[in-house]
């Protein structure tokens, strides 16, 4: 079970890691080898770092603070990438990856 103040992180992550899921679908992508610019990248990097965060922090592992930095990194990047573009969609991507970010940001300290 998950320590109280991580839940927020594991609820944001869930969202995160579905909104980049319908994301790939919709632009059908799915594995590495088809993701041909930044954005795609990072949207499946932000996919597997968000469901792997959510696991780790569900099974308290002593390193959440080490997990968390490397997700707050990972979507911080997928964020800027997708703020760049004008998609409505990818838009959304961008603000749940930063809100992402600094609830990870907030757990380091």
């Amino acid at each position: 079970m998950a320590i109280e103040r991580d839940q927020n992180i594991i609820e944001l992550c869930l969202s995160c890691k579905e909104m980049c899921s319908e994301w790939l679908k919709e632009n059908n992508i799915k594995s590495p080898a088809q993701a041909s610019d930044d954005c795609e990248k990072l949207m499946l990097e932000c996919f597997d770092i968000c469901s792997y965060t959510i696991t780790a922090l569900q099974r308290e592992t002593p390193f959440a603070k080490e997990i968390c930095q490397l997700c707050e990194l990972i979507c911080e990047a997928c964020g800027n990438e997708c703020s760049q573009s004008e998609s409505p969609e990818t838009q959304k991507c961008a603000d749940i990856c930063y809100e992402v970010a600094e609830s990870c940001r907030i757990r380091l300290f």
